[in-house]
């Protein structure tokens, strides 16, 4: 028997257990695979990856290559930052813009620091989570007022009128 593996989106689950109205249930199952590079790929290797995603339709899939330790652990942190900046410069006239986003789990300290004041907080808060960030603010509120998850971009819990 033929099975299927994927995974199911959690926002609705999500959404649910804080009391958040959704009226539909997502729609968007995944199959994901990770893996570690153990040597160089080489350009013809590069060459048939491309060709591989190309015969997707466009937007149907994607590939995520995260650098973990390899050479680049042997770069000191300011030249891969300095590195790293300069790379998400070239790549500005294809991504979002005004403002810049981010994908939520990779804290992008460019984007805005610092969580002493909502408006404060929304400079950077609205790049990750469009307009939720109120909403956000208002579930941290009623779950960790107290704030006891916190690091430098982590939801605030403020007062809101």
């Amino acid at each position: 028997m033929a099975t299927k593996n994927y995974t199911l989106n959690p926002y609705g689950l999500v959404l649910k257990a804080y009391g958040l109205r959704q009226t539909s249930p997502p729609k968007l199952y995944i199959k994901a695979k990770s893996d570690y590079v153990q040597q160089p790929i080489s350009k013809d290797g590069l060459e048939q990856i491309w060709k591989r995603l190309m015969e997707m339709e466009q937007g149907a899939t994607n590939l995520v290559m995260t650098p973990y330790g390899g050479k680049m652990s042997r770069i000191p942190e300011e030249s891969r930052l300095a590195w790293l900046r300069s790379l998400s410069n070239d790549l500005t006239p294809y991504v979002s813009s005004n403002p810049r986003r981010s994908y939520v789990n990779y804290n992008d300290l460019d984007l805005g620091v610092g969580n002493t004041t909502y408006a404060e907080a929304s400079t950077w808060g609205t790049r990750y989570f469009n307009n939720n960030f109120k909403r956000l603010v208002q579930v941290k509120n009623r779950l960790d007022a107290e704030n006891l998850y916190l690091h430098e971009q982590s939801i605030p819990p403020f007062a809101l009128t």
